[in-house]
């Protein structure tokens, strides 16, 4: 989900960025389609053990080593953390923005959303990107997330902040200190697991739910990635593995097909770098118009996937039940595709003139 992808090396662009991240959201709508609700379409859901549907959520997983690897060279670019930030936001915002909109006046004619019906409280969150868990903390009332994925969003818009904050300060630290966070935090959970006593669960949901640092390294996974590439310099990639298992460990677990299939996928990931050949069949015309509809795509696939599929299934009960999900994600991508091409655009373009013809008016 990066606005810049240029080679650190070369200053040219980097195609496979938008492949990976097709991949990654292929792998995200197939968990979603066939695997995650098998109490609502379980005529889908009985295929869910085979690998691409059961494991698909890891998908995020890459989502979150492409930012790591695309945020550290934007920051490259970047002259301060104001502008950082705005750029970043003014990526995130309007496509959000219009998928709010889009669930929320759809969210009656798909009673069948597996959320249940949209409240516009649930807009909150989305539009602030603040953690929902955050937010209950903080007032005295109850947000949910309109979607599933949008909980990933809000522990990409912590790393923006606190990675651009560390970098900004001194950058030549930066990363280093990016892996102390995430390790410290590893630590908190791995030992509040361990040892759930009062005190040490309070810091564990300081560092899970508040800073999200059990996700960070995955994000210091893609920025050593980013670093080996820029400096042509190999430790980088022992740092990376190095930090890869306790990575997985703390975001979704020690389980053995777990680690298997995130070990598989960083190879993806970094095959697809480094490796011309391999570069050539991830920056497939599939994989990245998938990559270039995959922010909106990612936002809106879910409830409305699995609804989709529910009554397609009722209306035509005769259809092969793997089949059934199909025609829904047709209109989803469909949908993805206007806003990414079109809506999403044109909204960012008014945003930026809102905020230039403030900035240049004349005061009296």
């Amino acid at each position: 989900m990066a606005m810049d992808d240029q080679s650190p090396a070369k200053g040219l662009r980097i195609p496979a960025l938008d492949g990976l991240r097709g991949l990654a959201i292929a792998l995200v709508v197939l968990f979603h389609g066939f695997a995650r609700w098998p109490d609502l379409v379980p005529w889908v859901t009985r295929y869910r053990d085979f690998p691409l549907f059961k494991f698909g959520y890891l998908g995020v997983e890459l989502f979150f080593w492409i930012s790591g690897f695309v945020i550290f060279m934007s920051l490259d670019k970047t002259a301060g953390l104001g502008n950082f930030l705005y750029k970043r936001w003014l990526r995130l915002f309007p496509a959000m923005l219009i998928a709010c909109v889009l669930i929320v006046t759809t969210g009656a004619l798909l009673p069948e959303r597996p959320f249940g019906a949209p409240r516009l409280l649930d807009v909150i969150p989305a539009l602030t990107f603040i953690d929902t868990g955050v937010l209950n903390a903080v007032f005295p009332l109850h947000f949910d997330n309109l979607e599933g994925s949008f909980w990933s969003l809000f522990v990409e818009v912590k790393f923006y902040v606190l990675f651009g904050a560390l970098y900004f300060f001194d950058k030549d630290k930066a990363f280093a200190r990016l892996t102390g966070l995430f390790l410290a935090g590893w630590v908190v959970k791995s030992a509040a697991q361990l040892y759930p006593f009062p005190p040490l669960t309070f810091v564990n949901a300081l560092v899970t739910t508040g800073l999200s640092l059990n996700y960070f390294g995955h994000f210091a996974v893609g920025c050593a990635m980013y670093l080996e590439l820029k400096h042509q310099n190999r430790r980088y990639l022992y740092v990376a593995l190095a930090l890869l298992i306790p990575a997985i460990g703390a975001s979704v677990g020690y389980r053995p097909g777990t680690m298997l299939f995130c070990f598989a996928l960083y190879a993806i990931f970094r095959s697809a770098l480094l490796s011309a050949k391999f570069s050539h069949m991830v920056s497939g015309k599939v994989l990245t118009t998938a990559g270039f509809i995959s922010y909106p795509l990612y936002l809106i696939n879910e409830n409305m996937l699995v609804a989709l599929t529910i009554k397609l299934h009722q209306f035509l009960p005769d259809v092969p039940g793997l089949l059934t999900p199909v025609p829904g994600l047709m209109v989803i991508c469909a949908l993805a595709y206007l806003i990414a091409a079109y809506l999403e655009p044109w909204l960012r373009r008014a945003i930026q003139q809102l905020f230039t013809a403030r900035s240049t008016a004349p005061e009296f």
